[in-house]
């Protein structure tokens, strides 16, 4: 059975670019959560909620880069 694709090695500055694109893909995507997250909270909950999913989005945020540093360290 013939092989579909062409399979070789990639080099360190290809791998490197592949990276750099999904870290930027993913710091968007997070913005954009934020963003919505935090006009839907100011338009629909009262402040102290507000600060509340500000607060619990901040710990998200800081989650999500010690997750990408620990799979980077591993």
């Amino acid at each position: 059975m013939p092989e579909i694709g062409i399979n070789r090695e990639l080099s360190v500055g290809e791998v490197g670019a592949i990276q750099h694109r999904r870290n930027v893909i993913m710091i968007a995507g997070l913005a954009v959560v934020f963003i919505g997250a935090f006009f839907f909270s100011l338009r629909d909950l009262s402040p102290l909620y507000t600060v509340g999913v500000i607060f619990l989005l901040g710990f998200f945020l800081v989650a999500f880069i010690n997750i990408r540093i620990g799979f980077v360290i591993v």
